[in-house]
């Protein structure tokens, strides 16, 4: 009689050892599981962020690079006008934080220096598009574009991010 009385008891605890391993197991996983995906789906969204800025950022660069082309190319503006802006640009591009591994200052100056690229005057009159002046500094931002798409996809393959 106590052998029966035991085994059901031994049977039944066991028993009750297993289910609560596996509920614990799947509790723990329930847990982890929903953490890791709010992990991952919190980085891509830090990362889209990040190049939304980057890229917001790169725009307003822009803007402030064909204005300086432009007052290169007038005939009436005067050159100290032209070198406070040129001087603006390297201060908001060291600023910009996608920016500060790469050589940004150096490539601002080379397009300073060596950009001489005007539209006629004839087309800016017509058109009123300042956006015709300057080759160097278009090449200049594609690439800058492409490095900061590019930073976002290496973040995106990297294991430790």
């Amino acid at each position: 009689p106590n052998r029966m009385e035991r085994e059901p008891e031994e049977e039944v605890g066991s028993a009750l050892c297993v289910l609560q391993q596996q509920v614990s197991l799947c509790a723990f996983g329930l847990f982890e599981m929903p953490l890791m995906e709010k992990t991952k789906s919190l980085k891509m969204e830090l990362r889209e962020r990040t190049e939304l800025l980057s890229l917001s950022q790169l725009d307003e660069l822009e803007d402030m690079l064909v204005e300086r082309q432009h007052l290169f190319c007038s005939y009436f503006t005067p050159r100290s006008c032209r070198e406070q802006l040129e001087d603006e640009i390297i201060n908001k591009a060291g600023r910009i934080p996608a920016f500060h591994k790469k050589n940004v200052k150096a490539n601002l100056e080379k397009i300073f220096r060596e950009d001489r690229h005007c539209a006629s005057c004839l087309s800016y009159l017509m058109t009123g598009d300042k956006r015709k002046n300057g080759r160097m500094m278009w090449k200049q931002l594609a690439y800058w574009r492409r490095a900061v798409r590019k930073d976002k996809y290496l973040s995106e393959n990297s294991t430790y991010c």
